[in-house]
């Protein structure tokens, strides 16, 4: 009977440890990652001001950083310095080595061009994977890989893209038809729908700048362009093409041609 009891107690601790596992995995997932910066110039020879201001899970974690301020991270609360000491200015007098350093200090320059040696067969045998890498190209379809890696990059940029979007300023550049092919790249965004207000100054140089950027993305949403660029049949075939590749190398056949050989008649005899 205690026995029994105790498999039980067991029994649900370790579904409630499986159950807050899982809870704070989807909670990961699922959880908005929001951030807010802004950035501020007031004329041409002003310092840039800038405030980054990012939360992820519920607000456990927040990032603060600011200019001429250390990062500063907070857990639940809890303040966590990233900056570390800063290491002291003063520069200290080295004594006169010894003769047993002097002769290390060989040793040393010995071990370094050994190591400098090293470093140039190994460098010379990433070129040759480099070069045995390129001979993929004729059996993948790259035009079909760099597409949906582009479709991908398309996907990660509209999720992390900012939701809310204010540039107001001026821009006075050295030629007037610079100063306006500036506005006129930056007055772009304003298609997407942003709030995008540049004046033009073209007498003299002028940057006056007020930038304010804010939005979120979740997690999940990653794991749905990895897996859905995954499913693409051009990524599964760079994938199959590699691994074959690879193993042809070290000698060890892919699965599916170990299992051939095991089953033909030759192997059998």
């Amino acid at each position: 009977m205690i026995i029994l009891t105790i498999l039980n107690i067991l029994g649900f601790i370790v579904f409630g440890l499986i159950f807050l596992f899982a809870t704070i995995f989807l909670l990961a997932l699922f959880c908005k990652f929001r951030y807010d910066i802004k950035v501020d110039k007031a004329n041409l020879e002003a310092e840039w001001v800038y405030s980054v201001r990012a939360t992820w899970f519920l607000g456990i974690f927040k990032l603060i950083a600011k200019n001429n301020q250390e990062p500063q991270f907070k857990l639940a609360g809890v303040a966590i310095n990233l900056g570390g000491d800063k290491e002291s200015d003063e520069i200290e007098e080295k004594p006169p080595k010894s003769p047993l350093e002097e002769v290390n200090g060989r040793f040393e320059k010995a071990r370094k061009a050994t190591a400098a040696k090293r470093r140039k067969i190994k460098l010379k045998g990433r070129f040759d994977g480099i070069r045995n890498s390129l001979k993929l190209l004729d059996e993948i379809d790259i035009k079909g890989i760099l597409a949906a890696l582009w479709n991908a990059a398309k996907g990660i940029f509209s999720k992390i893209k900012p939701k809310k979007l204010r540039i107001h300023g001026k821009i006075g550049l050295d030629e007037p038809d610079k100063t306006g092919m500036a506005i006129a790249g930056i007055s772009a965004a304003s298609a997407l729908g942003f709030d995008i207000y540049i004046q033009g100054d073209f007498e003299e140089k002028a940057l006056e700048l007020d930038i304010h950027a804010a939005g979120g993305f979740r997690l999940w949403s990653f794991t749905q362009i990895a897996l859905k660029t995954w499913r693409k049949p051009e990524i599964k075939q760079l994938y199959e093409a590699v691994r074959t590749r690879h193993s042809r190398e070290s000698g060890n056949p892919p699965s599916g041609e170990a299992r051939k050989r095991r089953s033909s008649p030759l192997s059998r005899r």
